[in-house]
């Protein structure tokens, strides 16, 4: 059985004798011929170093270039006919906006029990709601509190009313939100 060591020592006399005979016999020592050698002896390794670093760039652009799927948090599409439906009527039903322009957030409880009611009965199976009748833009809700951990799908609608101009218009908000499962 051969030894290691000789193998190496007998690649690199090999080296040394292809080195002179091929045009490098003006070398002065034989650490020239130890640089040449093993630089020769290490092209394989280079050509492996290449290769990795090829396919490295090609994977690093291949992961740069290609889409990255985006999270899809799309309006459910029975919640959204549900809510135009809601809005449409109650912009539609001249008693209830004249409840929702008459609505006063201290006393006012006529415009909300009106809007709960068409609400209740126009609600997607499996969905909980809550309402608000907002004076100004800036309105919120109670409903994150109920509705934690859940997507909370939220529609609004101005309603103003019909040639009363010293009134200012109000803005009707539903807020929708998948029920909890009882197991």
């Amino acid at each position: 059985m051969v030894n290691k060591k000789t193998s190496q020592n007998a690649r690199f006399l090999k080296c040394i004798r292809n080195a002179k005979r091929f045009g490098y016999p003006k070398m002065q020592s034989i650490f020239e011929y130890t640089k040449l050698c093993f630089v020769h002896n290490k092209q394989g390794y280079i050509k492996t170093l290449e290769a990795v670093i090829a396919i490295v760039i090609i994977l690093i652009f291949t992961f740069a270039v290609t889409p990255k799927p985006t999270p899809s948090y799309q309006l459910p599409s029975s919640v959204e006919n549900a809510q135009n439906y809601i809005l449409e009527e109650i912009a539609g039903d001249d008693d209830v906006r004249a409840a929702v322009m008459e609505f006063d957030p201290e006393s006012s409880e006529e415009a909300y029990g009106l809007i709960n009611d068409i609400v209740a009965t126009n609600l997607p199976t499996g969905y909980a709601y809550t309402i608000g009748i907002c004076i100004e833009s800036a309105c919120s809700s109670n409903a994150t509190s109920i509705a934690e951990d859940r997507s909370v799908y939220t529609a609004e609608a101005m309603i103003g009313s019909y040639g009363v101009v010293d009134t200012a218009p109000r803005i009707v908000r539903i807020w929708m939100w998948r029920k909890p499962q009882i197991a």
